[in-house]
């Protein structure tokens, strides 16, 4: 599965959040901060995948608890992909 729209269409990876670099990193963790009291979430792996060859990582949500979140994924070359995402509620 090395097709970016495989890897967005396949359910068993669902829900997941990407991240796009610049630059073709070896290695990229998570880090996950609850916007309600700007506290990081204790995530048991940070890990992310790599989508083939095409500089996006991928981390799935599936365990997260339901709020509004800001994310920030750390290349092993120094980038910084920051997003943001809600789960549940309104």
């Amino acid at each position: 599965m090395n097709k970016l729209c495989d890897l967005l269409l396949n359910q068993d990876e669902s829900p997941k959040l990407i991240g796009k670099f610049s630059k073709n990193a070896n290695r990229v963790t998570i880090e996950i901060m609850d916007e309600r009291d700007a506290c990081c979430l204790k995530l048991e792996d940070t890990v992310c995948f790599a989508i083939g060859n095409t500089m996006r990582w991928s981390w799935s949500i599936k365990g997260v608890r339901d709020g509004s979140f800001t994310y920030f994924m750390t290349s092993d070359l120094g980038e910084v992909f920051e997003g943001k995402f809600s789960r549940g509620g309104k």
